[in-house]
């Protein structure tokens, strides 16, 4: 950027030293002319010039565009730039946080499967959750999948027990989050959301934990069956000739 000393050179050059003159002017027509073509543009009184340096270049440009006076005088520039920071920003209107889908959610929930507490997972997550919460629900969701994967996977080998997850873990931990959400479309107190809010926290957090503790036990147990159906696989064969023993299981 150009330091204030090379402005005022300039200034000194092109305005102060040599200033455009106007003697003469001449109408074809031979009418009166106008005395206010006579004046000289750069004399513009020492209380009302505005430095070289200082001049607004958005201010003159915006009046060239819309046909308007280049304010001249310090007041009038910094009221005509107020204006039009006024006229730019626009107030900008949030639109409203969705709302929950009662009827689809209790419809899923209803279900008690895992597929249907996921939908119902990401039904709340459509409600514009605040960050951390949502940050767990997807999490939770993600989890559930892994858990749902285990379940089929080695349904043939281990049948864990969930009836506590699908009649109440999970369903309390979502019902939990849909009361929430009621609290915020109702705007009851902010103490009361804040409480509700914490609440919920903690029991996703803790239905995380129990699910991954599912998992990795579908997957221990699973592991164990799978093991000793090798391991009979292998006397079977052995008994049979066709395993050598150095690369016995």
């Amino acid at each position: 950027m150009m330091n204030r000393m090379f402005w005022e050179e300039a200034k000194k050059a092109w305005v102060t030293a040599a200033p455009p003159k106007i003697t003469q002017v001449n109408t074809g027509s031979g009418g009166p002319i106008d005395a206010s073509l006579l004046k000289d543009p750069w004399d513009l009184g020492e209380e009302e010039e505005i430095p070289f340096d200082q001049m607004n270049y958005e201010d003159a440009v915006r009046a060239v565009m819309t046909g308007q006076m280049f304010p001249n005088t310090p007041d009038a520039r910094k009221a005509a730039s107020q204006a039009a920071r006024s006229a730019d920003v626009k107030p900008v209107k949030k639109p409203p946080r969705p709302k929950l889908n009662v009827g689809a959610f209790e419809k899923a929930m209803e279900k008690q499967t895992i597929s249907g507490f996921i939908s119902a997972g990401k039904m709340l997550c459509r409600c514009e959750l605040p960050e951390e919460m949502n940050a767990l629900y997807e999490e939770l969701i993600q989890r559930m999948t892994v858990l749902g994967d285990a379940i089929t996977k080695f349904d043939s080998v281990y049948q864990p027990v969930m009836d506590q997850f699908y009649e109440y873990y999970i369903p309390e931990a979502l019902q939990l989050t849909a009361t929430y959400l009621e609290y915020l479309d109702a705007g009851i107190g902010e103490d009361i959301v804040k409480s509700a809010k914490n609440e919920v926290l903690d029991a996703v957090k803790k239905l995380i934990l129990a699910v991954n503790e599912k998992t990795d036990e579908i997957y221990k147990y699973a592991t164990i069956e799978i093991k000793a159906k090798a391991k009979a696989l292998e006397a079977l064969m052995s008994q049979s000739g066709f395993v050598d023993p150095e690369y016995k299981l």
